[in-house]
Order: structure tokens, then C-alpha cells, then sequence
């Protein structure tokens, strides 16, 4: 079974390039558990004193259509390489492939640096975090991920897992720094299509902010996604839409 293989490390880092060196020696590799599921495991190992977080995806469990299709792994390298591209902020990716075999693709491999000193939002909200009690916190964290949202949109592609969950934080209180991570499901869409996608994904990220932030905070969000504050008739449907997405699923 062939394979491809790609990655981007600097020479100072001998124990990673060993590690990285091909897909085989990549995908053995072990170290702490993160996370697993049918589909993927993920792990972080440590070399050269740095962290990095080894996502290993499987074919195996998925329906034979799907074999035929683009795995997600390469899904969420391109979509990575591709939010780099538009200035958003990511995790940096360092390895990247998969092997397949007439069209198929079996095993694949994505691995990022991790973000020194960075936390989820999710844990930040869960852990009570007093950061959310800091108006000018909130609101600094608030633009960068209404600017992200806003770039990703702004050419017809939608997260599809736009969760605080995928949203890092790092910094000092006074300058943090978001980080997205983990994007495998994300795509371009179409009209009409990517309007409902759109609105999903604004709906994901005001899922956990109604309960954590004022509604003042969140109406600031908004009017930062669309860069004006003033609000036309439409985006104040789209916003009732946005806040009411998840209204009969919760």
C-alpha cells in the first residue's frame, strides 16, 4: 500500500524528525491519551521539548461509500493549511498523510504543535474561569473568533463543529490569543445551503455563550461578525435564527 507523507519541522528539533520521519514510525508512536473515538485517537508525545498532538484516523469502521470519498484526515490537513492561508489562527501543523491502496485510503496521521500555556473555552467556562468576568477579556477573545467566523464566511465555508471546545486561549488576561483546532467536518457550500451552515455555526458558538456571557457581550459578538453596528432587517432575522437554532434539540 503506497502512501503520502509530509512535514514541516526545523532542524533544531532532531527527536521530532526522527519521530515525524514517515507515517509508519508516526502512527506507532506513543504517549498520553487525549481522546477516541470509532474514527480516531488522538495522543500528545513530547520531543525536543515541545508537545505534539498525534491524531490517528481509521478507515476500518467506515461504510464502503465512504472509503471511496476524501477521508477526514485530509480533510482537516487541508482545512488547517487552508485556514493558514486566510490568516486564521490554528494550531500549527507539522506532519501530515495517509496510505491508500486504488483509490481507497487506509490509515491517517494529523499532528499539530501544541499551544503552550493554552486552554479550551470550553474548560475555561466549565472551571468557572473568573477570565469571563473580565469585560475587556471577553471582549478581545469576542473579536478574534467573530473575525475568524468572518473570513471563514466570507468565502462560503462553514466549520460545521464550531464548538468552544475547538477555540484555544492563550495568553496574558490583558492579550489573549484564540487557536482553532480540530476541523475535520469543514467545508464549502453552496447557496442556499450555506446559509443554514452559516447560521449553525454562529448558533454553535452562542450555545455555550448564553449561558456565559450577557446578552449585551453576544449582541457585541455579532455586530463585530458583520463588521457594523448598525444591523439591517435581514441580520436581525439571521440573529433571531441564530439564537433559537437550538431551541427544540436541548
Amino acid at each position: 500500500m503506497a502512501y503520502e507523507w509530509h512535514y514541516d519541522l526545523s532542524t533544531d528539533r532532531p527527536e521530532a524528525i526522527e519521530a515525524f520521519g514517515d507515517l509508519y514510525t508516526a502512527y506507532a508512536l506513543t504517549g498520553e491519551h487525549i481522546t477516541q473515538n470509532s474514527l480516531c485517537q488522538v495522543i500528545r508525545v513530547e520531543l525536543d521539548g515541545v508537545g505534539y498532538f498525534v491524531k490517528r484516523y481509521r478507515r476500518g469502521s467506515e461504510n464502503t461509500l465512504a472509503l471511496f470519498a476524501t477521508s477526514k484526515a485530509r480533510r482537516e490537513w487541508n482545512n488547517l493549511l487552508r485556514f493558514g492561508q486566510w490568516d486564521i489562527p490554528v494550531a500549527r501543523l507539522v506532519a501530515w498523510g495517509e496510505e491508500s491502496l486504488l483509490g481507497i485510503t487506509g490509515t491517517g496521521l494529523v499532528i499539530t504543535e501544541e499551544v503552550a500555556g493554552a486552554t479550551d473555552l470550553s474548560v475555561l467556562a466549565n472551571n468557572n474561569a473568573v477570565l469571563f468576568g473580565d469585560r475587556g477579556w471577553v471582549e478581545c477573545v469576542s473579536q478574534q473568533i467573530a473575525a475568524a467566523a468572518a473570513i471563514m464566511h466570507q468565502y462560503q465555508f462553514a466549520h460545521n463543529d464550531f464548538h468552544w471546545r475547538n477555540i484555544l486561549v492563550s495568553g496574558s488576561i490583558h492579550s489573549p490569543k484564540i487557536t482553532l483546532i480540530d476541523c475535520p467536518s469543514g467545508r464549502f457550500w453552496c447557496w442556499p445551503f450555506f446559509q443554514h451552515r452559516r447560521i449553525k455555526d454562529l448558533a454553535c458558538l452562542d450555545k455555550m455563550a448564553k449561558h456565559k456571557l450577557s446578552r449585551a457581550s453576544r449582541l457585541r459578538f455579532y455586530r463585530h461578525y458583520l463588521g457594523s453596528s448598525n444591523m439591517a432587517t435581514k441580520d436581525k432575522t439571521m440573529l433571531d435564527k441564530i439564537i433559537h437554532f437550538f431551541a427544540r434539540r436541548e
